[in-house]
């Protein structure tokens, strides 16, 4: 008879973080949508890495597109991910490289 792993156990907690890691991934934006096109759809989505639709407010995209040169706005993806330190405050950086893209028509 073979025992049980105990929950102490680095693999037992390894697979357990994978899964919970997994799980609040999940919610991420796979296909990241131009600013051009969410304005363009009366309910603005992007699929996100579960398959389920991520929905973006209207008004809020609405706002940075009036300030944004229209033809920017194809280049511009939403949504945008930024890094910030818990030990710098009030500072953030954006290390995303997809969130400014050529339009690729």
């Amino acid at each position: 008879m073979t025992d049980r792993p105990r929950l102490t156990d680095e693999s037992v907690l390894s697979r357990w973080i994978g899964i919970e890691i997994t799980r609040m991934n999940e919610g991420i934006v796979r296909d990241r949508q131009p600013l051009s096109v969410l304005l363009s759809n009366d309910t603005p989505a992007a699929t996100t890495r579960k398959g389920d639709p991520h929905y973006f407010n209207k008004k809020v995209i609405t706002m940075p597109g009036g300030k944004i040169p229209r033809e920017m706005h194809a280049q511009l993806r939403l949504p945008i991910l930024f890094f910030a330190s818990p030990g710098v405050a009030d500072s953030f950086l954006c290390t995303d490289e997809t969130a400014s893209a050529p339009d690729p028509e």
